[in-house]
């Protein structure tokens, strides 16, 4: 699969009627390889991960114990 451009998907994140702040503040954390998301509480962001994913916004590629990794997806 081609590789998506961050950009594009930070902005159809933030443009999707069903996406909140959270959502794009943890898109954004994650396009720069941060798991920590300052001010947002852990539960909130598996929220916001978990809602990428259903969205189509994110799809787990691998699975390593506790550890996933994800990459990005345009919906």
């Amino acid at each position: 699969m081609p590789e998506v451009n961050t950009g594009e998907w930070l902005t159809a994140v933030d443009a999707h009627p069903e996406t909140c702040d959270e959502d794009l503040l943890v898109a954004a954390a994650l396009v720069n390889d941060d798991p920590h998301v300052e001010g947002v509480d852990p539960a909130v962001v598996t929220t916001a991960v978990e809602e990428l994913i259903e969205l189509g916004f994110l799809e787990v590629v691998l699975v390593d114990g506790d550890e996933h990794l994800l990459e990005l997806r345009m919906p």
